[in-house]
């Protein structure tokens, strides 16, 4: 769970769900690909997340219309984006989750942070983590 102000995690809450999707996210700003081969990878993207997401969220539980959530989305590969480029190259993948969630990725109820963890040679994934009720108390630092 996110800290309200920080968007620190929370020590001791982890979250409700964490799955891992077999995604490359990379960087659509800079990309030079065909307009359709874009298309067709957005597509993938949002509906490889939407069906894993919500597969997992059946499992334990679902969301209510007051619920806060927080998501987490981790990029792993060989190399590191930039903030930008990292967050544009999501963009498919949050509005996936946001459709399993049942609420708009715009929404104030969720929170969006992004990170990025090294993986080995040729090693590509996106992991998802979701927390369910963000803290409404200030950060203590």
């Amino acid at each position: 769970m996110f800290c309200e102000w920080c968007s620190a995690v929370v020590v001791g809450t982890g979250p409700l769900v964490s799955i891992s999707l077999p995604l490359r996210i990379a960087s659509v700003a800079n990309a030079r690909f065909n307009r359709w081969d874009t298309a067709r990878s957005a597509k993938a993207h949002r509906t490889i997340a939407r069906a894993k997401v919500a597969d997992a969220l059946r499992r334990v539980r679902g969301i209510t219309a007051d619920d806060r959530v927080a998501v987490r989305l981790t990029r792993i590969a060989p190399s590191k984006l930039d903030d930008d480029n990292l967050s544009s190259g999501f963009k498919s993948t949050r509005d996936g989750v946001a459709d399993a969630l049942g609420i708009d990725d715009g929404s104030a109820r969720v929170r969006w942070t992004y990170a990025q963890e090294r993986g080995g040679v040729k090693v590509y994934a996106a992991r998802v983590e979701v927390w369910i009720g963000a803290p409404s108390m200030p950060c203590p630092e």
